[in-house]
């Protein structure tokens, strides 16, 4: 029959059932990495700059539902978008205040707190690998953090969604290995869902 799987983490481990992928290896550091990078701090970052901190906000869901609402539509379509999305954005920061453990209200302490994940997340890349903790293959710890990183900084493959922090990977030199993988990500792994 057909299959539904909603979660990430459950479509990865999903296949490693289905067809033996191996995208969670023996290791189970590379499952606490997955986990740690889809449900921890850089998942509240991509949280927050999606739905809470308004600038971002704007840019990226509340642009997406401008460009989803018909042409018809002519007056009121940020109120109306607001409106749909205000739920979901109540409902986001709470996750994200979790995610992040931190308070939300000083966007600066939001962003340390995701720089500091994002040099953690970068010293598990060795020198020279591919993929993270030196693997030969992308694992799901890869797959889950490039999946927020795409929301931080990419466009999410073929949806074309704008990112929440086009500025993050000029504002943090530090981290130029993370954003050397991710763009090896972006062209041995492009997102696809058309």
């Amino acid at each position: 029959g057909d299959a539904v799987v909603p979660d990430s983490d459950a479509i990865l481990h999903w296949f490693d059932d289905k067809y033996g992928t191996d995208f969670f290896p023996a290791t189970p550091d590379i499952a606490d990495l997955a986990e740690r990078a889809s449900c921890g701090v850089v998942a509240g970052a991509v949280l927050y700059y999606n739905w809470v901190f308004q600038p971002s906000y704007a840019r990226t869901m509340r642009a997406a539902g401008l460009r989803a609402l018909p042409a018809w539509i002519c007056l009121f379509r940020g109120h109306i978008v607001d409106s749909w999305a205000a739920d979901a954005r109540k409902s986001f920061r709470a996750k994200a205040r979790t995610q992040l453990g931190v308070e939300l209200d000083d966007e600066a302490t939001v962003r340390a707190a995701l720089a500091a994940e994002l040099g953690a997340m970068q010293a598990c890349l060795a020198d020279g690998a591919d993929y993270l903790r030196g693997a030969a293959r992308p694992s799901a710890a890869d797959f889950s953090l490039y999946a927020m990183l795409e929301r931080l900084v990419g466009d999410v493959g073929d949806v074309r969604l704008p990112c929440a922090l086009p500025e993050l990977v000029a504002d943090t030199p530090d981290l130029a290995r993370l954003w050397a993988w991710h763009a090896t990500m972006r062209e041995r792994h492009p997102i696809r869902f058309k």
